[in-house]
C-alpha cells in the first residue's frame, strides 16, 4: 500500500522552497493545480528515479477559464513533448493522467508501490 510520508497544502507553503530548505527529495509529486511554475518547483525536488504525474498540465486552474483551440492544442503539445523528453533524456519522468489509478502509483508503466484497493 502506498502514503506519503508528507503531504503539502500549496496554498499555505511552497512545497519546493520548504524540501529545498531542508534537503529534501522525493520520488513523486501529483499537480492536482497545474501550471509550469508548480511543473518547474517539482522537477527541482524529485529524486532522477522520481515521477511528476499531472492531471490539469501546464495551465494553473485549467478548468476556470474556457481554452481556445490554439490554447487547447498548446496544452496537449506541452504536456506530449514534456513526456516524451524526459523519456529520452533519462531521470525524473513527466506523466498526464486524467483519472485516479486503481491499482500501483502511477499505474502507467511505472514499477512503483501498489494501492490499495
Amino acid at each position: 500500500m502506498s502514503r506519503a510520508d508528507e503531504v503539502c497544502d500549496y496554498s499555505r507553503q511552497n512545497f519546493a522552497d520548504a524540501a529545498i530548505s531542508d534537503g529534501a527529495k522525493f520520488d513523486a509529486a501529483v499537480d492536482y493545480v497545474g501550471g509550469r511554475y508548480i511543473e518547474d518547483k517539482a522537477f527541482r525536488v524529485l529524486r532522477k528515479t522520481g515521477i511528476f504525474a499531472t492531471v490539469v498540465g501546464p495551465v494553473k486552474f485549467i478548468g476556470r477559464e474556457r481554452l481556445s483551440w490554439p490554447d487547447v492544442i498548446g496544452v496537449i503539445a506541452h504536456v506530449g513533448w514534456r513526456m516524451i523528453e524526459t523519456r529520452l533524456t533519462g531521470g525524473t519522468r513527466y506523466t498526464f493522467s486524467a483519472k485516479y489509478p486503481r491499482s500501483g502509483f502511477p499505474y502507467w508503466s511505472w514499477p512503483g508501490p501498489k494501492m490499495a484497493q
